[in-house]
């Protein structure tokens, strides 16, 4: 090789410069995108901030906010008022309710009074009751329940021995127009007799007609004194249903006292008013001894009064 000396070191090759990789933006893949802008979503908003709804609404939205607001309390307010309204009118007519029942007991010995009646007043007297339990809570529910157990199985007793008096009392009605036409023949008998004692029975045709009417007189006054019989002893029947009616009607005001303390306390009590549930008791078993005192002397004097008529045969 021309210029190459033994001995001398070989030339050395000159470096060439390695490339630099390139710079230039690489096209993001889709997902990346998304990945890049949640990521920036959540540095933008600062750990623990709470978003401002209210602050966003403006003075406006506010203010709309505020009326909504309004209407819904007016709204929960008129709710509740109906509500306490509707139990208000539900339990005054449930107090109605207990005296109608308590006088109607009371009226079972009043036999002008029609047992259709009777059963109708009852059974108004049930249904204020039940539409009360619609709204009532579980104490007033339960005690008026209670008051419809003991005032149906007491109603049953007291009709028991009501009829026990339905078929005497129908018995002396149905001899009244007998009464009345008995006591129209006697009359009528009693006037003929006069008119041929005064104008004399001059022959065997007028004493004939003189025995006949006669006759006719001791029949009628036969027959209407059966009646009399019978009648008196339907009033026998009468009377003693009645006395015992007015017994049980004494036994049931008592009996029935803590029952109506019990809804009247509870009525109350749901209603928010003061209610001295003792006191009240106290007074309402004063009241029914009173009564109770007062329906023996009546039935006493009644009995009396009866007795007497009987021995005299009026």
């Amino acid at each position: 090789m021309q210029g190459y000396k033994p001995g001398a070191s070989a030339p050395q090759q000159t470096k060439q410069p390695t490339p630099v990789a390139s710079t230039a933006p690489v096209p993001a893949h889709p997902a990346d995108s998304g990945v890049s802008y949640v990521m920036q979503a959540a540095k933008a908003a600062p750990a623990g901030a709470a978003p401002d709804f209210l602050g966003g609404w403006g003075p406006a939205g506010l203010a709309f906010f505020g009326v909504i607001v309004t209407l819904v309390v007016k709204w929960i307010f008129d709710a509740k008022k109906r509500r306490f309204d509707a139990k208000r009118k539900l339990y005054l007519d449930v107090a109605d309710a207990l005296h109608d029942g308590a006088a109607l007991f009371g009226s079972f010995g009043n036999m002008q009074l029609q047992l259709t009646e009777i059963m109708n007043r009852f059974d108004s007297v049930i249904k204020r009751l039940s539409k009360a339990e619609v709204v009532a809570g579980n104490d007033l529910l339960r005690a008026l329940a209670n008051l419809k157990n003991f005032g149906g199985g007491k109603f049953g007793e007291f009709l028991n021995e009501r009829m026990k008096a339905e078929k005497p009392t129908m018995d002396i009605q149905i001899n009244v127009p007998l009464h009345q036409q008995l006591q129209a023949d006697i009359e009528w008998c009693l006037a003929e007799q006069r008119r041929l004692n005064v104008e004399g029975p001059h022959d065997q045709a007028g004493h004939q007609r003189f025995q006949r009417v006669q006759n006719q007189f001791n029949q009628s006054q036969q027959r209407r004194q059966e009646l009399i019989d019978k009648d008196k002893a339907s009033h026998d029947q009468i009377m003693a249903a009645v006395l015992k009616l007015a017994e049980m009607s004494t036994v049931f005001s008592r009996e029935v006292i803590p029952l109506r303390v019990e809804a009247l306390s509870q009525m109350r009590e749901e209603l928010d008013f003061a209610f001295d549930a003792g006191a009240y008791r106290s007074l309402q078993e004063d009241m029914a001894t009173k009564a109770a005192n007062m329906i023996e002397k009546t039935a006493k004097a009644t009995k009396d009064v009866f007795e007497d008529k009987s021995s005299t045969g009026e």
